[in-house]
């Protein structure tokens, strides 16, 4: 049930962020901005100050504070597979190869190296990410699907819609990929309690997704470098694979199945 209050506050500014999102996609502007290296979308930050009077600083404080503790081995496992069974593939299956698109050094292996500064820039929207959605509901996995389903839809919602439903052109794998990303990320914000083991997980997979895969210019410009407007992944997938397009939608299943097995609280504490 949602919190007292909440209920307006959560409809009107999802209905605005939608709205507001799908005319600055229209003139053709960024739905996220960059401030001092650190990455904000949108949506998140609009809806975190809608629901900002019900937000308590106590049980904010206390998300930082004193976090609910997990069994940390598994979710480093988790979130870091990727980057342990591609390399494998590669020497082992030779499924893949290395990609020989632009930028392969400078932007590909540099944010290897340069993944605890992209953490540390994206951990402040997560955190909001993860506040208002604790405080806004008694949080649980249907309601959280349903929040960043909607919190996010404008970003899947071609502009040509305008000029009539007919000239729409339905790319299914970009739904795919969304829905996919909205489960998991939905799984992970109502599963774990600890503020920190979210930002954790949810940025280091969705980050390997894009570093490994690719992504278009908002992922690689949110997740990895600001400059850069398209990324083709550090990785291409051989000739065994007919249908490489779908691997990213496979790896994020994976990850939700993962996710699903091994979250769990430690007992007793």
């Amino acid at each position: 049930m949602l919190k007292k209050n909440n209920l307006f506050l959560l409809i009107a500014g999802l209905l605005i962020i939608n709205t507001a999102g799908f005319f600055l996609k229209y003139f053709e502007y960024d739905t996220f901005f960059i401030l001092l290296g650190f990455r904000f979308h949108f949506s998140i930050v609009i809806l975190f100050l809608f629901l900002l009077p019900v937000i308590s600083y106590n049980s904010v404080k206390k998300f930082f504070t004193h976090p609910v503790k997990y069994r940390f081995s598994l979710f480093l496992f988790t979130a870091l597979l990727p980057l342990l069974l591609i390399p494998i593939d590669y020497f082992i299956l030779d499924y893949f190869k290395f990609s020989d698109k632009n930028y392969f050094f400078e932007l590909g292996l540099s944010s290897i190296i340069d993944y605890p500064i992209y953490l540390a820039w994206n951990a402040p929207q997560l955190f909001m990410f993860f506040i208002l959605l604790n405080e806004s509901v008694k949080i649980n996995f249907p309601k959280a699907f349903l929040i960043t389903l909607t919190l996010f839809l404008f970003e899947i919602i071609p502009i040509e819609i305008l000029e009539g439903i007919e000239s729409v052109e339905i790319n299914y794998l970009m739904i795919i990929e969304y829905s996919l990303a909205v489960l998991l990320v939905s799984l992970l914000v109502s599963k774990i309690k600890n503020i920190y083991i979210f930002t954790l997980l949810s940025f280091t997979i969705l980050w390997a997704a894009v570093l490994f895969l690719g992504g278009d210019s908002m992922a690689v410009k949110i997740l990895l470098a600001g400059r850069y407007e398209t990324w083709h992944g550090l990785i291409n997938p051989g000739k065994l694979f007919e249908y490489p397009e779908y691997l990213k939608p496979f790896y994020l299943f994976v990850m939700i199945v993962l996710a699903t097995l091994f979250i769990r609280k430690k007992e007793n504490e």
